[in-house]
C-alpha cells in the first residue's frame, strides 16, 4: 500500500480518514463466519423390528445420523414411547455398538449404532408386525 509521508500512521484506515488527499482503500470481499449448525429433527418411521427373544436381544435398526449436540432420542414401538437406557441395560430399549454388551449413554449414540431390546423387561417381545420410530434431532451440516 501507499503511504502520505506528512502523516506518521502506520496504519492506511487511519492514513485514508485523516488525510486531505482522499484515499481508496483495496476492496476486500467478505469471507463470512462460519456456517451456523442447527439441529434438523429426523424421524425413522415404521421400522420393522428383527423378532426378539428376551433381554439384549438385537432389533437390527440403526440410528442414521449422530444426534445433534447430544439432543434427546426418543424411541415409539406401535406409537408408544418405551423406556430408553442411558448407559444402563435395565430399560426397554437402548443403543449399543458392541453387539449389545454395554449401553450407550443418550450423549454418546452415534450413527450406525444399534437398538437392542429388553423383552423380559418390556414385558413383552418384537415381532415383525411391530413398528418402531426413532426421533430425534441431527446436525444441518450433515
Amino acid at each position: 500500500f501507499t503511504t502520505n509521508d506528512a502523516y506518521a500512521y502506520s496504519n492506511p484506515i487511519m492514513q485514508a480518514i485523516t488525510s486531505t488527499t482522499g484515499h481508496v482503500l483495496p476492496w476486500r470481499p467478505s469471507v463470512g463466519g462460519a456456517p451456523l449448525d442447527t439441529g434438523i429433527e429426523v424421524y425413522q418411521r415404521d421400522q420393522v423390528p428383527a423378532p426378539t427373544n428376551g433381554d439384549s436381544s438385537p432389533t437390527g435398526i440403526t440410528i442414521m445420523y449422530t444426534p445433534f449436540a447430544d439432543s434427546a432420542v426418543d424411541i415409539l414401538v406401535n406409537g408408544v414411547g418405551v423406556s430408553e437406557g442411558n448407559g444402563t441395560l435395565t430399560s426397554d430399549v437402548y443403543f449399543s455398538n458392541d453387539g449389545g454388551v454395554t449401553a450407550k449413554t443418550i450423549a454418546n449414540i452415534e450413527a450406525g449404532d444399534e437398538l437392542y431390546w429388553n423383552g423380559d423387561i418390556a414385558g413383552f417381545d418384537l415381532t415383525a408386525d411391530d413398528k418402531i420410530d426413532i426421533v430425534y434431532n441431527r446436525s444441518a451440516l450433515d
